[in-house]
């Protein structure tokens, strides 16, 4: 009987060993995913270049106005590169982004590359860039036939 009594002290003894350790475990990686969605998410974080892709009919988009327009505050983002493959868009889209990239160009740099075709409201969200990249092939201009 004293042998029985000893194996189950002993087995709970190793069950509460193990329950520290996959308790300790199971901690550890809360605060290590903690950290890295926090790190993510606290402004400031490591510098880099904000990229905007412009592609297809351009329209007016509150939203993402919105966000370009923090970008000139956003002390992490050093510089705003801007993709534009858009044969054009309404007057209206074209314009505010074109209003709110020049409101980033007045706070940090910003480059626009051209892709296949960047005409009429594509080109006018090109021109507040401080430099334009277009290939050779690529059809542009056309703002307000």
């Amino acid at each position: 009987m004293s042998l029985e009594t000893d194996l189950l002290l002993d087995r709970r003894r190793l069950k509460r060993r193990l329950s520290f350790w996959r308790v300790l475990a199971v901690l550890s990686i809360s605060a290590a995913l903690g950290l890295v969605a926090w790190r993510g998410a606290v402004p400031g974080g490591a510098p880099h270049v904000s990229r905007l892709t412009v592609s297809g009919f351009i329209t007016g988009d509150r939203k993402l106005e919105r966000a370009i327009a923090k970008l000139a505050d956003d002390k992490s983002s050093k510089a705003l590169l801007v993709y534009i493959d858009s044969a054009g868009g309404s007057v209206a889209g074209g314009e505010g982004l074109h209003d709110v990239i020049a409101r980033v160009a007045k706070r940090k740099p910003v480059v626009a590359v051209m892709g296949g075709i960047a005409a009429s409201a594509g080109y006018m969200v090109a021109a507040p860039a401080e430099r334009i990249f277009a290939r050779e092939a690529t059809l542009t201009g056309s703002i307000g036939v």
